[in-house]
């Protein structure tokens, strides 16, 4: 299975209050992220984190996480050396997903931050991001109802889902599938006569 997640800021004592986490210090709070994830997220599966993961000392906590593969998107708050630590480290990044109810692939854009348009937004790609702390949200549907994107960071899992951890690519997908899209390529062609 493949997993997303962002924003932990595991050693990162300043997030406690920034998001209001119900923790009494960061080490408890770093512990509960990373049992988190590890209880969830099985060894034989894939987890992206799409920025902000550690404060410092990134490969104490990466040694804890005990996936398949990690992959990272740099976030604000990632070191500029975090690649030394972990070797699946990008800007941003276009996966693609097998949900067998849109066919054999779908692009998934990755970025730690929100996109208003994204590769092949136009033709149903989703986008994954962070950067926001579930605080935007609201925002950004309101501008962009149809938007087939959302925040996978932790604040916002607990605002979905009642708990500090990553989202299943099922579980993401079950969220945007709803969502017809916005700025569909039909829209261009009815008011533009636009081609491909």
């Amino acid at each position: 299975m493949i997993y997303f997640s962002a924003d932990l800021h595991l050693g990162h004592s300043g997030v406690l209050k920034m998001s209001n986490r119900p923790f009494s210090n960061i080490e408890e709070h770093d512990e509960h992220l990373i049992d988190s994830i590890n209880s969830l997220v099985g060894k034989r599966d894939d987890l992206y984190i799409l920025g902000d993961f550690a404060w410092r000392e990134p490969q104490k906590y990466l040694s804890q996480i005990k996936c398949r593969n990690r992959f990272l998107i740099r976030g604000n708050h990632d070191q500029k050396n975090i690649h030394s630590y972990i070797k699946n480290v990008y800007d941003t990044r276009e996966v693609k997903i097998p949900f067998p109810e849109e066919g054999p692939r779908t692009k998934v854009w990755l970025s730690h931050y929100p996109h208003a348009y994204w590769p092949s937004s136009h033709y149903g790609a989703l986008h994954l991001y962070g950067h926001l702390h579930s605080m935007r949200e609201e925002t950004l549907d309101t501008a962009f109802p149809r938007r087939r994107a959302m925040d996978v960071g932790v604040d916002n899992a607990y605002r979905l889902l009642g708990q500090y951890r990553p989202f299943s690519a099922e579980e993401i997908y079950g969220i945007l599938s709803i969502k017809e899209n916005h700025d569909p390529v039909e829209w261009y062609r009815e008011n533009y006569g636009a081609k491909e």
